[in-house]
């Protein structure tokens, strides 16, 4: 038990406590001895109270019931509540039944409304879905995509660093092969040489 709620709500243990006898029990718990014995008392005097009043207003000797004590009430002053014209009855029966017609009207509307507002719910999480897929698929093609640049990257090294080079001096092999004295031996592979060296 804690004075201070402040305090309480820090060392609190969640377990109940009943604070007349200290019992694992809520405080207003019928399980409680205390609460049962205060109801019992409780009953006791109230019984008692009751069987001494009536006791004591049967015996009062000064008591004497005389009508004349209680008048009669006058006459009223309207025999009856003056009804409304037929009229005006009809009038405002015609007015609740439009007000109950346009509440019908307003129910149906509502009814509408909280359909397609369902509809539309099951569309947006439908979106959702998709839009959540698409990030998936977006993700996937990202890496797909650093993955194809890293390995083109590796190839141009390839051709830069190997294959050109190679190329390079086979074409200068075939042109000392194909020159003797200044002079090519084939026109046509010394033209075709010159056209793939520049394309180089």
């Amino acid at each position: 038990m804690c004075d201070d709620i402040k305090q309480h709500f820090i060392v609190c243990t969640q377990i109940p406590r009943c604070i007349h006898c200290g019992g694992g029990h809520m405080s207003n718990d019928m399980k409680c001895i205390k609460v049962k014995q205060f109801r019992a008392d409780l009953t006791r005097r109230l019984l008692s109270t009751a069987a001494h009043a009536s006791t004591s207003t049967v015996s009062n000797p000064n008591y004497h019931h005389n009508q004349a004590d209680f008048p009669q009430l006058g006459a009223p002053q309207r025999p009856y509540i003056s009804s409304v014209q037929n009229g005006q009855k009809s009038d405002i029966v015609a007015k609740l039944d439009q007000m109950n017609d346009n509440i019908l009207k307003l129910n149906e509307t509502i009814e509408k409304l909280s359909m397609n507002s369902s509809r539309i719910e099951a569309r947006v999480e439908q979106v959702i879905k998709s839009n959540e897929e698409l990030s998936r698929q977006v993700v996937g093609l990202t890496m797909d995509n650093k993955i194809m640049k890293s390995r083109i990257n590796e190839h141009e090294d390839l051709l830069k660093n190997i294959l050109l080079p190679f190329c390079q001096d086979l074409i200068k092999f075939c042109r000392e092969k194909n020159t003797k004295q200044g002079r090519h031996n084939d026109e046509a592979l010394h033209s075709h040489l010159e056209l793939y060296s520049a394309q180089l």
